[in-house]
């Protein structure tokens, strides 16, 4: 939800784009929580405490909740610059600043207002004729908004359109970001535009027209309520209006339009449900106005002063002749400020036009009437300020001024103060509060000096650019030359305080058109000589593409010099400039070229140069002009570009390559012109599997409609479905099966990334329901056998995903189909303790005896991972206590091997035997040979005899011995077992501590009566042992007697304890086991 708005900001504030003071966006996301599951129970306390038990394996929960994903101040202002580079609240605030206070009023009492505020109409057309203060009332309308919003949900964001503005800077997709960048300039941004700005950072891209729809239109969701205002919208480029309106229409109804123009433009065909408003200044408020600037005229207050019915004669006038227009008003009352006395003023009043024509007419004949001087000085001004390719700061106009022809440097003692230049010009030009910049009055200023412009300007763009070209000449600049180059902090300086910026860019724009003829030489002279100039040009510019080349004709080219550049060509030559062009992406350029016919030495790789670059308009060019479809041959004749040539490079064709660059505007182009969708080539073997593997969505549904085969298999990735799978391409999976791609075939990338045989246990070991039924509605087999797992419900039992396993039995599958690792579902969702997977099993009639598998059954396989419930839920159940079958024989066997007490407890309450053999022969030894004290004290209290034999180590004690679990050793002692007991490769318990060094258990031992003298049949004594009598023995000759036991057991008698260190070894014995 948005933050709602302070109604205190100030528009200082506002410009800043200041983030919340704690920015993060809030949305809703599946989360996964992966674990490695819960832990065990902890073992019985001994002398350290037990070790925690085994945990239940792999867990998976999906959840849904809200995720807040707090953003970096800095790192969230950089992202809403980048997205939009307009900012329209420094307008908006200068607007307001600039209106006379009591003014426009009326607009917020009209109806017609007041239902498009409450949403009974979607769009609002205040419609009115040139200077009745149009834009003002989109301000007031706009601050209204912003101050009273009906909720804190409601969004407020306005255009200001502005002819001067250039058709790049105001293009649909900047103004779009600026409606976007106002409605989240207090509140959070949605991870997608932070992945948008992460994505084109790396790709040295910006965003695009839908991408900027998408963007906006999903912030809009986020507010119950939209108001967009878009101001001057007759000052748009015709072609462009459409286009903007179309996508601010699309908006949905949620968003109200308020829309100011002059009524000759057409909306009816974009937009049909309006309501429009006729704007005319109201009296009251022109002679509000009109009062105000009267009381600052300290000339007209005294003239009034002296006449006490100058005033109202003053009011009545200007009112009555400005008909509705506040400009009007305006030019009226600036030019009785000029008249020296009560006279003049009276004789100008009876002389007021009533059109702006008119006004316009006036105004010029006071400029003519004025000093030679000023008269030239006003002309030259009016002449840089309407053709200026933007509007200049006040320091730039003074500089361009100053200019004298043949300079070679700028005597600032030339330069004319601000307040002379304005005042000369009659106030057709102002220095606008918003932006410091030099304007024009108002919009039909423009429009009256361009329709007098074949008259009173009729060299100004010759003049424009040989102003430019001398400034560029000038000390210290001289950046028109070879040799002199500026440095960074120079130009640095230069930029924000003199008129280099703006003639280093438009100086060959303005040289377009007649002065191509008629300062010819001039112009050629500029671009042979010119190195500085273009490494200042490209200055500002990132990204190969932008950047100028040292090759005049390109630059020609580049600037729209078609004159110039015909007469480069037929001079110099062509060279290779169609591979350069189309590298740059210059289309211009491209579109020079091939008009007249210069092709280059590689003609068929320009298409794919273009591809590989994103130029899409350099590929619409190549296309239209001269491109041969399907054409495999790598030799081009007569044809530009070869459409599905293979480069020698890259080897690939262009849709390949376009496909890889996720360029889907470029794809469909290629498609349209006849590439092959199933053309092979590249890493992955055809388009498909790259837009596959790469993961575009919108490419994969584009291919497949014009006809990509989606089966075909391409070396190690096998069909576009399996590579989905192996990619874990959700959607594009969905499409593809949408499509009809085939659900069986065989590929070892299943095997490999899945432990899969086919789409559907893929399917469910991702734990995705929504595909797993997508490929049942399709016919995938639910009981297919194969792979890791066996089946499709073995897999899912892993996953512990019971939607999944509810779907799977819903379409049939046997819940007792044996196969895979486990050998069943039941005993591989038993194994990882899943114990509503296995609850779900059982009441769908899983067969809880049935034996296989890794764990030989279900019990074995829960009992070995200690899930408790689990054992206690299959036992419940009915399964076997003492089924015998795997490498573990018991399940009693398999829990007290892994040392799960609680586990065995349960096993032996359930009627569990201790003699049950196996491999390793019973439980106790399993739980011995382990160290499991706790549960050998188990089995021991519950009647699982001390004297078991054993077939390899010959009773449990010498096993215990063997492996230095002094504990285990004196349990199976306290319990009976025979101290002397003989048998196994050490012949007695005492040898194979001695064997192994653990001098403590062999204290032990001698304590309970052990014969340190008993070899046993095959075997030496433990006296023999220690003197190095057999090969066993290789460690210090030492002869062990009871004496030295008994001694060393009385030094610890105090304590109760044996001190002993232990595991220090006293031979070298070699390891039996």
């Amino acid at each position: 939800m948005p933050l709602p708005t302070s109604n205190n900001s100030t528009s200082e504030e506002r410009s800043t784009l200041a983030p919340a003071e704690e920015p993060h966006t809030s949305h809703n996301y599946y989360i996964s929580h992966l674990s490695g599951g819960t832990g065990g129970a902890g073992g019985t306390g001994g002398k350290e405490g037990g070790g925690g038990g085994v945990g239940e394996g792999p867990s998976f929960q999906a959840t849904t909740m809200n995720v807040v994903i707090q953003n970096d101040p800095a790192e969230r202002e950089k992202v809403i610059e980048w997205v939009s580079p307009l900012n329209f609240f420094p307008r908006q605030a200068d607007i307001l600043k600039a209106r006379q206070p009591g003014t426009g009023e009326w607009l917020l009492q009209e109806s017609l207002f007041k239902d498009w505020r409450a949403g009974e109409i979607r769009a609002l057309w205040c419609r009115g004729i040139p200077g009745p203060g149009k834009t003002v009332l989109a301000s007031i309308a706009v601050d209204d908004l912003r101050t009273n919003p009906a909720n804190n949900i409601t969004g407020v964001a306005v255009l200001y359109l502005d002819h001067k503005i250039t058709a790049e800077t105001h293009s649909p997709t900047n103004l779009l970001a600026a409606i976007w960048q106002q409605l989240v300039v207090t509140t959070p941004i949605s991870p997608r535009v932070s992945k948008l700005y992460q994505k084109h950072r790396a790709q040295g891209t910006s965003l695009s027209l839908q991408e900027v729809y998408s963007v906006l239109h999903s912030a809009i969701q986020e507010f119950s309520r939209v108001f967009i205002v878009v101001d001057a919208l007759d000052e748009y480029p015709e072609e462009e209006r459409e286009t903007l309106l179309r996508h601010l229409w699309s908006l949905g109804p949620a968003v109200g339009l308020m829309l100011t123009s002059r009524p000759h433009i057409n909306i009816h065909h974009v937009i049909s449900n309006f309501k429009s408003v006729d704007v005319r200044a109201a009296e009251e408020d022109i002679r509000k106005y009109v009062e105000a600037q009267i009381e600052k005229s300290s000339r007209l207050s005294r003239h009034i002063n002296n006449s006490s019915t100058l005033r109202e004669l003053i009011e009545e006038k200007i009112v009555k002749r400005s008909d509705g227009m506040f400009l009007l008003a305006r030019l009226h009352i600036e030019s009785l400020m000029t008249k020296q006395n009560v006279a003049a003023v009276q004789d100008a009043l009876g002389n007021l036009s009533s059109s702006l024509n008119s006004a316009y007419d006036d105004i010029v004949n006071r400029i003519n009437q004025q000093r030679e001087d000023d008269r030239q000085l006003a002309w030259r001004t009016l002449s840089w300020v309407l053709h200026a390719m933007r509007p200049l700061e006040p320091f730039e106009l003074q500089d361009a001024l100053a200019i004298q022809p043949e300079a070679t440097s700028l005597d600032p003692d030339r330069q004319t103060d601000m307040d002379i230049i304005l005042s000369v010009c009659a106030g057709l030009v102002v220095v606008n509060v918003a932006d410091k910049k030099v304007r024009l009055i108002h919009y039909s200023t423009q429009t009256y000096l361009q329709s007098v412009q074949s008259t009173i300007f009729p060299h100004a763009q010759r003049e424009i650019t040989l102003a430019c070209m001398t400034y560029l000449r000038l000390t210290p600049y001289n950046v028109s030359g070879e040799s002199k180059q500026l440095d960074p902090w120079q130009a640095l300086f230069y930029k924000y305080h003199s008129l280099l910026d703006y003639a280093v860019e438009y100086c060959l724009v303005h040289a377009r058109g007649k002065p191509e003829t008629e300062i010819q030489d001039q112009i050629l002279q500029f671009l042979g000589n010119c190195s500085a100039w273009r490494k200042l040009w490209n200055c500002s510019r990132t990204g190969r593409r932008n950047q100028l080349g040292p090759n005049k004709l390109l630059i020609a080219i580049t600037f729209g010099l078609e004159v110039i550049s015909n007469h480069i060509l037929r001079k110099d030559g062509p060279g290779r400039l169609l591979q350069e062009a189309v590298s740059k992406g210059n289309s211009d350029a491209v579109r020079f070229l091939l008009k007249n016919h210069v092709h280059g030495e590689n003609e068929s790789e320009a298409l794919l140069e273009a591809v590989i670059h994103g130029h899409e308009q350099v590929v619409g060019l190549l296309l239209a002009h001269d491109a041969e479809n399907n054409s495999r041959d790598g030799y081009v004749n007569k044809q530009c570009v070869k459409l599905n040539t293979k480069s020698h490079n890259h080897y690939s064709t262009a849709l390949y390559q376009a496909v890889s660059k996720g360029t889907e505007g470029i794809v469909e182009l290629l498609i349209k012109h006849g590439a092959d969708v199933n053309a092979g080539g590249g890493e992955y073997g055809s388009p498909l599997h790259a837009a596959v593997w790469c993961g575009h969505e919108a490419i994969v549904q584009l291919l497949l409609r014009h006809g990509a085969d989606m089966n075909a298999k391409t070396g190690k990735y096998g069909s576009p479905l399996q590579l989905a799978f192996t990619r874990k391409c959700s959607v594009i999976i969905s499409i593809l099966l949408k499509h009809g791609a085939g659900l069986d075939e065989k590929h070892r990338s299943w095997e490999l990334i899945w432990g899969s045989s086919n789409a559907l246990h893929a399917a469910v070991e991702m734990g995705h329901a929504g595909i797993s039924r997508q490929l049942l509605e399709c016919g995938a087999d639910v009981n297919a056998q194969g792979g890791l797992y066996g089946s499709a419900l073995q897999a899912a039992s892993k996953q512990g995903n019971e939607v999944v396993i509810k779907l799977l039995l819903e379409y049939g599958a046997d819940v007792n189909v044996q196969g895979g690792l486990y050998g069943s579902a039941l005993q591989h969702a038993s194994s990882l303790g899943h114990e509503s997977i296995v609850r779900l099993l059982l009441e769908h009639g899983a067969d809880v005896n049935v034996q296989g598998g890794w764990y030989g059954s279900a019990l074995r396989a829960a009992s070995s991972q200690g899930h408790g419930v689990v054992v206690k839920l299959l036992l419940d159940h009915g399964a076997d206590v003492n089924g015998r079958s795997g490498l573990c024989s018991s399940a009693l066997q398999a829990a007290s091997s892994q040392g799960h007490e609680a586990v065995v407890k349960l096993l032996l309450e359930r009627g569990a035997n201790f003699d049950t053999g196996g491999l390793y022969g019973s439980a106790l030894w399993e739980a011995t040979i382990q160290g499991h004290e706790a549960v050998v004290k188990l089995l021991l209290e519950h009647g699982a005899p001390a004297n078991a034999n054993d077939w390899w180590y010959g009773s449990i004690l010498q096993l215990a011995s063997r492996h230095g679990h002094e504990g285990i050793v004196e349990l199976l002692l306290d319990h009976g077992a025979n101290v002397n007991a003989q048998g196994g490769p050490y012949g007695s318990a005492l040898q194979a501590a001695n064997n192994q060094g653990h001098e403590i258990i062999a204290k032990l031992l001698l304590q309970h009566g052990a014969n340190a003298g008993a070899g046993g049949p095959g075997h030496t004594s433990a006296q023999d042992t220690y003197t190095g009598v057999t090969p066993l023995a290789k460690g210090p000759k030492r002869r062990l007697s009871r004496t030295d036991s008994d001694s060393d057991s009385d030094s610890d008698s105090e304590s109760g304890t044996h001190k002993m260190k232990r595991g220090r070894r006293w031979t070298e014995s070699s390891d039996l086991d």
